[in-house]
């Protein structure tokens, strides 16, 4: 597995097509997190 971070921008957009994508996503295995402006 390759480490470090990525950066997403933009989610709004990400947001209208999947639902729980963090949920999702972590249990896939990610390490996910959502910091607000």
């Amino acid at each position: 597995m390759e480490e470090g971070i990525t950066e997403v921008t933009g989610v709004e957009f990400i947001d209208r097509g999947y639902d729980h994508l963090v949920t999702n996503l972590r249990l896939l295995g990610a390490d996910v997190w959502r910091e607000n402006d």
